[in-house]
């Protein structure tokens, strides 16, 4: 038996006007991706214009077996039919000795750039472009294929704007096995790892469930649940961190209702708790636009209306909020900040919106606790006060400037209460604090950086003022919304 030729990196990509595996004449070059080089080539004997997709030599550099593998990935992609998936023609290899795929010659643009150049899409449009490539990945988890590298630059969008294609079915699971899935070297971007993927564990349907919804919250919202950081850290957040709720980025009473809740199970870090594989996805999805939209009240909508109660002389004081599990305080805005609210202001809720007790809420600070025995110790004239006096100890100056400081923090973060999912948001909050009290250069953490309800809290705190003392850096985690 012939032993497997190792690929070379010095393995040599065609030419234009190179005829290559006695058929393929090169005609021009169309474009590299992370993993290939594409190039459009005729075929010498039927005439028929197609697509030669050559792999990177550098990615099975003596690699023994990666031609085996690629040729039997490659011919289980050939036996895929469906509209969404490009159609695999001939396998081969190149006279420099890479191999190559060749394909149906597609005209558009990724849903990357189409993403770049369009930013979130409406529902409409987002379903009907995902559904499509649910139903592409349904008919390979069927066949017993996953794909295992779903993500906007895989998928074509044809020139009509409608109809996408899925690319590359079968050289994920290829690098998979040749052990050369670096993640940033070849994946090209850990966006839409899967949990199971960044741990090295095993992979199957649940794996293109996770990323088909990484790509659907891409399409909705903009941007992935974890953008900012290394490699590393954004690997590190698709095992560990929950990714920002829907509602904390866009208005969701324009989406069916149970999406969001659909998305968390998708996302999930357990491949258990998401839908088995990409067909009971899109069944979920296509039942949801059956049904009519939830129609919930975002805070734009409602304060309007409170707004609108207040002038025609209702006399209401507050209102409640008709979005489920997120009450309206009708208490006046917390006294001592200056504090502007961002451009859809929501109405701020009370003030024990967070508890104070919580660990979460404040950091431990040496030497606090004795002073927040003074700070809460009943004062003259009370029942307590008469029956057990409070003994009379020394401040911590830093120690209780720190203590005001977490206080403010946490009283600005609580009037974006209405940004946050129903059952709260832990919001980590880096903030300089000036020596004349002003908050300044405040930095929100993953997961919430850069959504609306981390804008939101990071406007608050530009307006709040702890009063003058020492300059200090601060850190901490502040819960918002979602009540006690």
């Amino acid at each position: 038996m012939t032993a497997p030729i190792a690929i070379r990196a010095s393995s040599t990509l065609p030419q234009v006007g190179e005829v290559v595996a006695q058929r393929y004449s090169i005609e021009r070059f169309i474009a590299r991706g992370g993993m290939s080089h594409v190039f459009a080539a005729r075929h010498a004997a039927l005439g028929s214009v197609l697509a030669l997709k050559v792999l990177d030599p550098k990615l099975f550099d003596g690699v023994s077996d990666a031609r085996v593998r690629f040729e039997r990935e490659a011919r289980l992609a050939s036996r895929l039919r469906h509209p969404s998936i490009v159609e695999v023609f001939d396998i081969g290899v190149t006279e420099g000795g890479l191999p190559f795929i060749a394909m149906e010659l597609l005209d558009g643009a990724s849903l990357s750039k189409v993403l770049r150049s369009e930013g979130q899409m409406p529902w409409a449009r987002a379903s009907g472009l995902i559904l499509q490539v649910l139903d592409a990945l349904q008919v390979a988890h069927a066949a017993g294929a996953v794909h295992r590298d779903v993500k906007p630059d895989n998928c074509l969008i044809l020139r009509d704007n409608q109809h996408l294609k899925l690319l590359d079915f079968g050289i994920a699971r290829v690098l998979d096995e040749t052990q050369v899935t670096v993640a940033g070297r070849v994946m090209g971007t850990p966006h839409y790892l899967s949990p199971e993927q960044a741990m090295g564990a095993t992979t199957d349907a649940r794996t293109d469930v996770y990323s088909a919804g990484i790509v659907l919250y891409e399409m909705l919202t903009g941007r992935c649940p974890f953008e900012d950081g290394t490699t590393f850290e954004i690997v590190g957040a698709h095992v560990t961190e929950p990714p920002p709720p829907l509602s904390s980025i866009i208005d969701v009473s324009e989406l069916p209702d149970g999406l969001p809740a659909l998305m968390e199970r998708v996302l999930a870090k357990d491949p258990n708790h998401r839908p088995p594989n990409a067909g009971a996805f899109a069944a979920e999805l296509r039942a949801m636009e059956a049904a009519p939209a939830a129609g919930v009240l975002r805070p734009g909508v409602w304060i309007a209306a409170a707004v609108a109660a207040f002038v025609i002389g209702l006399g209401a004081v507050g209102i409640a909020s008709s979005v489920p599990g997120d009450p309206v305080s009708s208490q006046p805005m917390l006294s001592g900040l200056r504090l502007e609210l961002p451009e859809t202001p929501p109405v701020p809720p009370s003030e024990d919106a967070v508890s104070p007790a919580s660990p979460l809420a404040e950091p431990y600070v040496p030497g606090e606790d004795a002073a927040r025995q003074n700070d809460e110790a009943p004062g003259p004239g009370t029942p307590d006060a008469e029956a057990k006096p409070a003994p009379a100890r020394p401040r911590d100056k830093k120690a209780s400037r720190k203590r005001r400081v977490s206080r403010g923090i946490r009283k600005a973060a609580s009037v974006c209460g209405a940004y946050a999912p129903p059952g709260g948001a832990l919001v980590s909050i880096e903030v300089e604090v000036a020596a004349d009290g002003d908050l300044q250069g405040t930095q929100i953490k993953p997961p919430y950086a850069g959504s609306v309800l981390g804008k939101c809290v990071a406007r608050a705190l530009g307006k709040v003022n702890v009063s003058a003392g020492p300059a200090v850096s601060f850190r901490q985690r502040v819960r918002v919304g979602g009540g006690r």
